[in-house]
C-alpha cells in the first residue's frame, strides 16, 4: 500500500471551502407561501411543534404543513404495536 502526502496548505484550503459552503438553492424557493397561509389559518401550535419549529423551520414546514410522509423509527413502531395490542385486547374483552 502506498500513501500519498498532501500539502498542509491544500488541506487547509479544502477545509475552508467546506466551512464556507452555501447551497445554491435558497430555502425560500422551496416554500409555497399560499399553502402556509391556508394551513395556518386555523392552526393552534403545541409545544412539540414549537420545539420542532425552533430547531428547524424547514423541517417543521415539510412535516406539519406539507405533511411529507416519514418512516417510523423503532420507538414509533413499538408504540404502534402496543396501541394495536391494547385495542385488540379491549375489543376482545367487550
Amino acid at each position: 500500500m502506498t500513501y500519498k502526502s498532501i500539502d498542509e496548505d491544500v488541506l487547509i484550503d479544502h477545509y475552508v471551502q467546506l466551512l464556507n459552503y452555501t447551497p445554491s438553492l435558497q430555502t425560500d424557493e422551496l416554500l409555497d407561501h399560499q399553502l402556509i397561509e391556508d394551513a395556518l389559518s386555523n392552526y393552534k401550535m403545541n409545544i412539540t411543534h414549537l420545539n420542532k419549529y425552533l430547531r428547524c423551520p424547514v423541517t417543521f414546514y415539510f412535516e406539519h404543513i406539507v405533511h411529507v410522509p416519514m418512516a417510523k423509527n423503532e420507538y414509533m413502531g413499538f408504540g404502534s404495536a402496543v396501541h394495536f395490542a391494547l385495542e385488540r385486547l379491549f375489543k376482545t374483552i367487550q
